[in-house]
């Protein structure tokens, strides 16, 4: 198993983050944003920091556990609040990436899914030639 919450920030979402914004800046951004109501925005916030680019992250008001807030806001996020959910929260993000004012790096974005299948291809770096393979599965499922 992989513990994840060993990464940077605390969570299994880093690991797509890092994709998310490595591209992000090679593309030529200057601004990342999410919506977030904990991980997502530690993350962005942290990884965007170190890339040298501005986060703007839209929160759910009241919504959104209030120690990866605090992780957001010590790595420099710029922290919107609006009144609505987590999924009003998103439309909005969605709404500025599309009209080109920042690059969504929630994961929506491929670039997040493909730093979160890395975690796969380490396993099965770790568990190397030991695993049999399986047409079925039958055997396994206890059949």
């Amino acid at each position: 198993l992989k513990l994840e919450g060993a990464n940077p920030t605390g969570s299994f979402k880093d690991r797509g983050m890092t994709a998310a914004i490595s591209k992000a800046l090679a593309d030529g951004a200057r601004v990342v944003i999410c919506a977030s109501t904990g991980n997502t925005s530690a993350s962005a916030a942290a990884y965007a920091a170190r890339a040298g680019l501005r986060c703007v992250v839209v929160i759910p008001d009241g919504a959104i556990a209030m120690g990866k807030l605090a992780q957001a806001i010590a790595h420099g996020a710029e922290v919107v609040p609006i009144r609505g959910n987590f999924d009003r929260a998103l439309s909005i993000v969605r709404e500025m990436a599309d009209a080109g004012l920042a690059t969504l790096v929630n994961s929506v974005n491929p670039w997040r899914i493909e730093g979160q299948k890395t975690a796969a291809f380490e396993i099965v770096d770790q568990l190397g030639s030991g695993l049999a393979g399986s047409a079925s599965a039958g055997a396994a499922a206890g059949a």
